[in-house]
């Protein structure tokens, strides 16, 4: 009877004697405001290329050793920043560095790693010329040539002008380096990142195998080109279509030479499905081909910024209903393109909170493929991340987000990341609360939806004093069971923050209104995943969270944890060779065996 002899070990588990310091933490007072000695350079540094190497493990429990095998087969995949420099030039921005892939295998209670860089376009280029040559969010760079001829002769300052519009407008305005997020597609992996762009990776040695450019698509309205898209697409797990938003600009002349900006839903038809639904994986040319675009709307308009567009990182879904919180964070489209030509500005300088005109929710029925006519309003936010959102049986959409402080984007320069104490600790305080989760809710009568959304501030948590970094310091990266995206939830984990970068997990029961807390002192943790068990049970919180931790003091070794996702307490660690270089990442999600082969 496999399944009784793991709930017993399951409930033992929660009392098996565990020996770490600390097991588990009852409060997040700990830590608070006690910034590591060692800053946070060791987690901003170039990582490496990696075959595959064996982790070291050690379990808490001989419990967790047979729950560990007996219960967790799959790989987890990660996306973020790997390379920070080239030659002698740094990245400005953490958004900016070279995205590296990672595979973490689990099978019969051992764990396997590797790694491997995201041969994108920019990074091909930067890495040819031993140098910076390629811009990205937060570092403008260029080719030499923009400004000199073959023979190192400068150009004259209206050629240089010329060319560079030329550069930006054909190459350098939009990033193809995929940094943020890993999803399956079509038979791959595939990373993501807020442009147009994506890459398609063997799913087993992590390999770039294509490049694709949602504006190569043969469906494409005539006459725009998609710039942003969202890097948390929606999956429909039934038919395996993937949902995406991409904001585009119209250059039809019009009286200001201003390109028209709209958005669009996209629908990448048919790829979302296991790996061993696909006998061969797709062509790229046949995954051009399934991407589908709905009807346009127009970006709300933003008073004063005529050429703004909704800067957007992750959409929601509800039924049948795909919904896009526009909150008040713009790209302004104009000043960036002229600050970059005539002044070498990054993009992010005019990537701009504006709260003098409401939030929206954009709402699209994905049956009907049209857009709702009221578009529901509320006070300007920002936002980066969707906790989840679902509809009630009274037909209200319920939309949960972690609403951002407007100053984190700024914050994350790299040379804030890397300032003095007394630098760093006046950065931090003036992002914090980094995230606070809010609810909105989007109620229909009479057919319509009303014009304003009720919102609510921390719902489902008990106020507790116990918990002043995730009040005070904030939260951001959150995630569920992957079973309960789109439907009513009772649990959620996500990252916190006591640093300026993450240096603990939460786990939050909205059913209780209770919080627990996992922080090993002078470690960053990634984002949480959890991990899907053989055994499927009832409740949304038995499984597994893991995270990986890269230790602020270089003489630390880096480690991914598994916790028991109810309890937070460990499962085991499974710790890296010495002196391996794990650097923060952005997101991951894990793949049960079954869904790979």
């Amino acid at each position: 009877m496999p399944n009784l002899r793991f709930f017993v070990l399951f409930l033992d588990f929660n009392l098996a004697r565990a020996e770490f310091e600390p097991p588990a933490i009852t409060d997040d007072i700990t830590g608070f405001m006690d910034f590591s000695r060692f800053g946070l350079e060791n987690i901003v540094k170039s990582t490496a290329n990696s075959e595959e190497i064996e982790l070291e493990g050690v379990f808490s429990h001989e419990l967790s050793q047979v729950l560990f095998t007996d219960q967790i087969d799959g790989i987890l995949y990660r996306n973020g920043p790997g390379k920070f420099e080239f030659g002698n030039d740094s990245f400005n921005h953490l958004f900016d560095p070279s995205a590296i892939l990672s595979a973490t295998r689990i099978k019969d209670g051992k764990v396997f790693f590797r790694q491997e860089f995201v041969k994108s376009g920019n990074f091909e280029t930067n890495n040819d010329a031993n140098s910076i040559i390629m811009p990205e969010v937060g570092t403008y760079a260029e080719p030499e040539t923009i400004t000199k001829d073959e023979f190192g002769n400068p150009h004259r300052e209206r050629k240089v002008i010329r060319k560079r519009r030329k550069f930006l407008l054909e190459e350098g305005l939009s990033t193809d380096n995929t940094v943020v997020n890993v999803i399956q597609v079509a038979g791959y992996l595939m990373s993501l990142t807020d442009s147009s762009y994506r890459h398609l990776h063997d799913p087993e040695t992590l390999e770039t195998l294509h490049r694709i450019d949602i504006n190569s698509s043969p469906n494409i309205p005539e006459g725009i080109f998609c710039m942003t898209t969202s890097s948390h697409p929606v999956l429909d797990r039934e038919t395996g279509d993937l949902w995406d938003v991409a904001g585009c600009l119209d250059f039809l002349e019009n009286e200001y030479n201003i390109p028209q900006t709209h958005i669009y839903p996209v629908v990448w038809r048919g790829v979302g499905l296991p790996r061993s639904n696909y006998s061969t994986p797709w062509t790229a040319e046949k995954i051009l081909q399934s991407i589908e675009f709905g009807p346009e709307i127009d970006s709300p308009p933003v008073p004063g910024h005529v050429s703004a567009m909704p800067y957007f990182h992750s959409i929601a879904s509800a039924g049948k209903y795909l919904i896009l919180p526009v909150g008040g964070t713009v790209l302004d489209l104009m000043p960036m393109l002229t600050k970059a030509i005539r002044k070498k500005e990054p993009m992010i300088n005019q990537l701009k909170f504006i709260d003098t005109a409401p939030a929206r929710f954009l709402i699209f029925d994905r049956e009907s493929m049209t857009w709702e006519a009221v578009e529901p309003m509320a006070e300007a936010f920002s936002h980066f991340h969707v906790i989840n959102s679902f509809i009630d049986s009274d037909s209200q959409i319920f939309i949960d987000i972690i609403e951002a402080n407007p100053n984190v984007m700024s914050s994350l320069s790299m040379d804030k990341i890397k300032s003095t104490r007394d630098e760093y600790l006046e950065t931090w305080s003036s992002i914090i609360p980094s995230g606070k989760p809010v609810r909105f809710v989007l109620t229909k009568r009479n057919e319509n939806f009303l014009q304003w959304a009720d919102k609510h501030v921390n719902p489902g948590i008990t106020p507790s004093l116990k918990f002043p970094c995730f009040d005070n310091g904030g939260i951001d990266f959150p995630v569920l069971n992957t079973a309960n995206y789109g439907k009513e939830y009772k649990h959620y984990w996500t990252a916190g923050f006591g640093e300026l970068l993450a240096d603990r997990v939460y786990y939050v029961n909205l059913e209780t209104g209770e919080r627990k807390i996992y922080r090993v002192a002078n470690y960053h943790f990634s984002e949480p995943v959890f991990l899907s068990l053989k055994t499927e049970l009832a409740n949304e919180n038995q499984g597994v969270i893991a995270s990986t931790a890269s230790p602020l003091d270089s003489s630390d070794r880096a480690f991914i944890v598994f916790l028991g996702a109810g309890s937070m307490n460990e499962i085991a660690r499974f710790y890296f060779p010495e002196n391996f270089i794990v650097p923060v990442s952005f997101h991951g999600i894990f793949y049960k065996t079954e869904e790979l082969n």
